[in-house]
Protein backbone atom coordinates (compact mmCIF):
# COMPACT_ATOMS: atom_id res chain seq x y z
CA UNK A 1 0.00 0.00 0.00
CA UNK A 2 1.27 3.58 -0.43
CA UNK A 3 2.27 5.17 2.64
CA UNK A 4 -0.57 7.19 2.32
CA UNK A 5 -3.09 4.88 2.92
CA UNK A 6 -1.80 3.66 6.05
CA UNK A 7 -0.53 7.04 7.88
CA UNK A 8 -3.42 9.04 8.47
CA UNK A 9 -0.69 11.85 9.56
CA UNK A 10 1.04 11.91 6.22
CA UNK A 11 -2.41 11.61 4.31
CA UNK A 12 -3.64 14.89 6.34
CA UNK A 13 -0.86 17.05 5.23
CA UNK A 14 -0.55 16.07 1.76
CA UNK A 15 -4.60 16.45 1.40
CA UNK A 16 -4.43 19.96 3.48
CA UNK A 17 -1.36 20.95 1.06
CA UNK A 18 -3.58 20.62 -2.44
CA UNK A 19 -6.77 21.68 -0.32
CA UNK A 20 -8.69 18.59 -0.69
CA UNK A 21 -11.57 18.15 1.44
CA UNK A 22 -11.01 14.79 3.13
CA UNK A 23 -14.99 13.79 1.61
CA UNK A 24 -13.10 13.84 -1.49
CA UNK A 25 -10.76 11.35 -0.25
CA UNK A 26 -10.96 7.57 -0.59
CA UNK A 27 -7.73 5.84 0.26
CA UNK A 28 -9.43 2.65 -0.54
CA UNK A 29 -10.13 3.28 -3.84
CA UNK A 30 -7.23 1.90 -5.50
CA UNK A 31 -7.49 -1.57 -3.09
CA UNK A 32 -11.10 -1.93 -4.66
CA UNK A 33 -10.54 -1.44 -8.08
CA UNK A 34 -7.74 -3.92 -8.26
CA UNK A 35 -9.65 -6.52 -5.76
CA UNK A 36 -12.90 -6.43 -8.21
CA UNK A 37 -10.20 -7.87 -11.01
CA UNK A 38 -9.14 -10.01 -8.95
CA UNK A 39 -12.76 -11.67 -8.19
CA UNK A 40 -13.47 -11.55 -11.95
CA UNK A 41 -10.87 -13.28 -12.68
CA UNK A 42 -11.09 -16.03 -9.68
CA UNK A 43 -7.51 -14.91 -8.33
CA UNK A 44 -6.35 -14.89 -4.70
CA UNK A 45 -5.16 -11.96 -3.14
CA UNK A 46 -3.57 -10.54 0.27
CA UNK A 47 -4.39 -6.68 0.91
CA UNK A 48 -2.13 -5.93 4.00
CA UNK A 49 -3.39 -2.17 3.95
CA UNK A 50 -5.74 -2.56 7.60
CA UNK A 51 -2.74 -4.59 8.95
CA UNK A 52 -0.06 -1.37 8.76
CA UNK A 53 -2.44 1.23 9.23
CA UNK A 54 -3.48 -0.27 12.50
CA UNK A 55 0.83 -0.59 13.87
CA UNK A 56 1.96 1.69 16.85
CA UNK A 57 4.83 2.20 14.24
CA UNK A 58 3.12 3.27 11.03
CA UNK A 59 5.52 6.12 10.90
CA UNK A 60 8.80 4.04 10.62
CA UNK A 61 7.41 1.71 8.06
CA UNK A 62 8.38 3.80 4.98
CA UNK A 63 11.01 6.59 4.14
CA UNK A 64 9.99 10.23 4.60
CA UNK A 65 10.92 10.84 0.97
CA UNK A 66 9.49 7.82 -1.07
CA UNK A 67 6.91 5.11 -1.10
CA UNK A 68 9.62 1.97 0.01
CA UNK A 69 9.44 0.18 3.06
CA UNK A 70 12.50 0.61 5.38
CA UNK A 71 13.83 -2.68 6.90
CA UNK A 72 10.93 -2.07 9.65
CA UNK A 73 8.28 -1.87 6.86
CA UNK A 74 9.61 -4.79 4.92
CA UNK A 75 9.10 -6.66 8.57
CA UNK A 76 5.88 -5.51 9.19
CA UNK A 77 4.58 -6.05 5.64
CA UNK A 78 6.07 -9.74 5.75
CA UNK A 79 4.22 -10.32 9.51
CA UNK A 80 0.87 -8.73 7.88
CA UNK A 81 1.28 -11.33 4.86
CA UNK A 82 1.81 -14.05 7.03
CA UNK A 83 -1.01 -13.60 8.95
CA UNK A 84 -2.95 -14.11 6.38
CA UNK A 85 -1.50 -16.56 4.19
CA UNK A 86 -2.35 -18.64 7.75
CA UNK A 87 -5.81 -17.67 7.31
CA UNK A 88 -6.19 -18.53 3.85
CA UNK A 89 -4.52 -21.61 3.66
CA UNK A 90 -5.80 -22.87 7.30
CA UNK A 91 -2.01 -22.61 8.47
CA UNK A 92 -0.86 -22.52 12.18
CA UNK A 93 2.28 -22.05 12.13
CA UNK A 94 2.95 -22.59 15.81
CA UNK A 95 2.64 -26.46 14.96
Amino acid sequence: PDRHQVNSELLEIKRSYYGISAEKIDTRLPNRAIVDVLNVNDIPYLDITECLSVRDDVQDLYYSKDNHFTSGGHAAAAACMSKGLEQIFGLNPSH
